[in-house]
């Protein structure tokens, strides 16, 4: 439910901010296998600043998470790229042809 709502591009400030506050009480409540996997629910971050942040939280409650480093690193590369295609403007142009296709199609 958490990387759900963190997708939601409208809250995710509100819904990241929320996670970091009760980041114990939300691992305590993940089966002891999966918290692993609990660095996932941020890879659809887009930002350098989140990036920081991410690293942040799971430096801070490191033993809360036995076994979590690989699923961050494979968090932190996703976050990177998604930055290096957005500094890139490969998105700005997939969109412009997107929408220039739409327009075409409406013609």
């Amino acid at each position: 439910m958490l990387s759900i709502a963190l997708r939601e591009p409208a809250l995710r400030d509100q819904h990241w901010t929320w996670v970091r506050e009760n980041f114990p009480a939300i691992v305590d409540r993940i089966p002891t296998q999966w918290r692993r996997n609990t660095p996932g629910m941020t890879r659809t971050f887009c930002a350098r600043g989140k990036l920081s942040e991410l690293r942040k939280l799971y430096d801070d409650y490191a033993d809360l998470i036995p076994g979590y480093q690989r699923s961050l690193d494979q968090t932190e590369e996703q976050i990177r790229l998604c930055i290096a295609l957005l500094e890139s403007g490969v998105w700005k142009l997939r969109s412009t042809i997107r929408f220039s296709k739409i327009q075409l199609a409406a013609d």
